[in-house]
């Protein structure tokens, strides 16, 4: 299944189990969450730590932030109910 915008990505995750608690897409961003964001016309990946953005990547294009939140996401197993 590929990922081509927000809805495919929300759909997927739900179909690979991500814990709702494990994100944020869009604000607010909770504590210890992958975050996806649009902001300024961006598209933006990170983890939100401590009040702070970390390893921020930024697109131009939905589906390519999709993609990479996805795989961020489902590259930590800690994000997946049993």
């Amino acid at each position: 299944m590929a990922v081509l915008d927000l809805y495919e990505l929300l759909k997927r995750l739900r179909y690979e189990r991500v814990r709702p608690a494990a994100i944020s897409i869009g604000e607010p961003f909770l504590e210890d969450t992958y975050c996806l964001e649009r902001k300024h016309g961006e598209w933006r990946v990170f983890y939100f730590e401590r009040g702070e953005r970390v390893a921020l990547a930024v697109f131009e294009d939905e589906a390519a932030a999709c993609s990479k939140f996805l795989s961020v996401v489902l590259g930590d197993a800690t994000t997946r109910s049993g």
